[in-house]
């Protein structure tokens, strides 16, 4: 996952987060506001209405610090062991064909990653150009590993669902 960083580079993307989640305690809660504005779909899969601001819906707004947690486990619980990363995001990818059935689509994850690196792009750091650049590449890195990971484990998990059962 991170091989093309060198250890000096993963503790200052280590460092950075921390001081993204410090300077910008609402990151997460504002890539996954943008996200829903992006698309009225998403709104539609928890249940709002197409004109309903998000901040409004409760449960909706629940799932940020869920992402949070999610984020911060792949950081620094595993490690970034991209191995431990990637089983952890297709268990979690195949948990969302249960929500397909509420409208969930797996695009929704292509939406929030270009949004999250929207949003990480115009945060406040503290870092200076080339360090806060390596740090959104970082991020580009995670997400797509993330992404590619969970409709992995979504396309494995809905394509065995689909599969005609056997009368024997």
């Amino acid at each position: 996952l991170f091989r093309s960083f060198t250890t000096p580079q993963l503790t200052s993307v280590f460092n950075a987060h921390f001081s993204m989640i410090q300077l910008n305690p609402d990151v997460i809660k504002d890539c996954w506001i943008k996200t829903s504005k992006r698309s009225s779909s998403i709104k539609k899969a928890f249940g709002m209405l197409e004109h309903e601001e998000p901040e409004t819906n409760a449960s909706f707004m629940n799932l940020p610090i869920t992402i949070q947690a999610f984020f911060k486990e792949l950081i620094f619980e595993l490690d970034c062991d991209s191995v431990k990363i990637r089983q952890r995001c297709e268990q979690l990818g195949a948990r969302h064909v249960d929500f397909s059935e509420r409208g969930f689509h797996s695009n929704f994850w292509d939406i929030f990653q270009v949004c999250t690196i929207e949003v990480i792009a115009e945060c406040n750091l503290g870092l200076n150009e080339d360090q806060h650049r390596s740090y959104e590449l970082a991020w580009i890195h995670l997400l797509s590993s993330v992404v590619k990971s969970m409709r992995n484990g979504y396309t494995r998990r809905r394509t065995h669902l689909e599969r005609p059962k056997s009368n024997t």
